[in-house]
């Protein structure tokens, strides 16, 4: 789900099945929650709206208001999954559901929480739009590049295998052996790695005989790293002032050879035409794991340095505005997530 409000479904059931199934056709304004294996996900519904058996549904009474209900369970969500029970999979019972003890303030306030909150989910929204309208733009325009090099060095296009000094795969042996709290040597992982950009936050860190037994794995500057699993083909550079010594955890780190821009092949990699590549073969079916062969038979165009400056100044200068908006979303964000435990909690309260 992960929305606020709901007033479609793809899946729908006819007034036969609603009597023949016992099926409850739930009123606007209820709150529905999936309740199995993904656990504490909630929208309101616009409209009479019906659910299978993966739902818990609440209908709010004179002194709630089901907005602020929504938003509650949401900043509960890590509480409602530890709730759970389950050994196939996990799912939390109406009944578990129940017994949560819930701070209400007065109903005015409620709804005044609700508002405050609803902004900001409307702002993250138009927000996020705009990010993916940039980044539809880069894309595009990434690709034409790319075709256009294709087509006019067609001689240069070559194996990304060839022309690397290496490709490779980080930690993938039970590497939180090897995580300490403090002290240790930082390991990048794939959620440190976004489009053309690298997250340092949020890095974990291996003992330093950890690194040192998978040294293998270090890292340096001017790497080419890539998602292999979840995201995969995700891919970017490790910059020059990135931290050092530098580990890897099951991703992909390549090392291009002199004649290749290790940011023109970072580019090339989150292209369309590259993507294009993967899915052909693998006959098209969408993928979910990335491996080194793949990576390595990759088909890219080499052209002179020269060729690959022009080409990074230009998709370095299109990607700018895309990381600008991309950071004032993830402002956003990070707002709303203080915002909800402070108001949610009544530590600070919103007065008329």
């Amino acid at each position: 789900m992960g929305v606020s409000r709901i007033a479609d479904t793809e899946t729908k059931v006819s007034d036969r099945s609603l009597a023949e199934c016992s099926l409850t056709l739930n009123p606007p304004g209820t709150v529905l929650m999936t309740s199995r294996a993904t656990i504490g996900f909630v929208a309101v519904n616009d409209v009479p709206m019906a659910t299978n058996q993966g739902f818990i549904t609440f209908r709010a009474g004179d002194g709630l208001d089901a907005y602020f209900l929504l938003y509650w369970l949401t900043a509960q969500r890590s509480n409602l999954v530890a709730a759970a029970g389950g050994s196939t999979f996990k799912e939390l019972s109406r009944g578990t559901a129940k017994l949560l003890p819930i701070l209400l303030p007065p109903l005015d306030e409620q709804r005044r929480i609700a508002e405050v909150l609803r902004s900001v989910d409307e702002a993250i929204a138009a927000q996020s739009v705009l990010c993916s309208h940039l980044r539809q733009t880069t894309d595009d325009l990434a690709d034409e590049l790319f075709a256009r090099e294709i087509s006019e060095c067609a001689d240069s296009v070559t194996a990304y295998g060839e022309a690397c000094e290496t490709v490779q795969v980080g930690i993938v042996v039970k590497p939180a052996s090897y995580y300490v709290d403090d002290g240790g040597v930082p390991a990048l992982r794939s959620t440190n790695i976004r489009r053309n950009q690298i997250e340092f936050s949020g890095l974990v860190q291996l003992s330093p005989e950890g690194h040192e037994f998978n040294r293998k794995s270090s890292l340096r500057a001017g790497d080419v790293v890539t998602i292999r699993t979840g995201e995969p083909g995700k891919t970017a550079v490790i910059p020059h002032d990135a931290p050092s010594p530098l580990n890897c955890i099951d991703v992909i780190f390549s090392r291009p050879k002199p004649h290749l821009r290790p940011h023109f092949a970072a580019y090339f990699i989150n292209s369309s035409t590259a993507r294009r590549q993967i899915l052909g073969a693998q006959g098209g079916l969408a993928q979910q794991h990335f491996n080194v062969g793949e990576m390595k038979k990759l088909k890219l165009p080499v052209p002179d340095l020269a060729r690959q400056d022009r080409l990074i100044e230009v998709l370095d200068a299109a990607w700018w505005p895309v990381r600008v908006e991309e950071a004032q979303l993830a402002a956003l964000q990070s707002t709303k997530a203080g915002l909800m435990p402070t108001l949610l909690s009544g530590r600070v309260r919103v007065p008329a």
